[in-house]
């Protein structure tokens, strides 16, 4: 099964796409707080989040939590930053976790490791 992991969202629009693509191929939804907006009825009525109640989402208070409660899931992170395409590994039940723009401290951390993908079709 496929988990997606958003990290510190902050776009309500952006996580409910996400979310109906869960959705639809079944994946799970993690989402580490804090969130840029609120996950409560009137936020999902607004966005036209009529699915939502089909999603199998999660939440933490933060990563250590997601870490602690998915027994330190090998993980992935999307990035427009990495040297190596999102395509390129052979995942099995990976996690694959999507971040906000990296810190110079999470770019010095993330980006040198095979684990570290492009969003993009192409590598820098």
């Amino acid at each position: 099964m496929l988990h997606i992991v958003l990290h510190e969202p902050e776009m309500p629009a952006n996580t409910g796409n996400i979310g109906r693509t869960c959705v639809a191929c079944g994946a799970v939804l993690h989402l580490i707080e804090p969130l840029g907006f609120r996950l409560n009825e009137k936020m999902i009525k607004r966005a036209g989040l009529d699915y939502w109640d089909k999603l199998d989402v999660r939440t933490y208070i933060n990563f250590e939590d997601f870490l602690e409660k998915n027994n330190d899931p090998k993980i992935y992170m999307a990035t427009t930053k990495a040297k190596h395409v999102y395509s390129a590994p052979a995942y099995e039940d990976d996690e694959v976790t999507r971040k906000p723009p990296p810190c110079p401290l999470c770019t010095a951390t993330w980006t040198g490791c095979g684990r570290c993908l492009s969003t993009s079709s192409t590598t820098r």
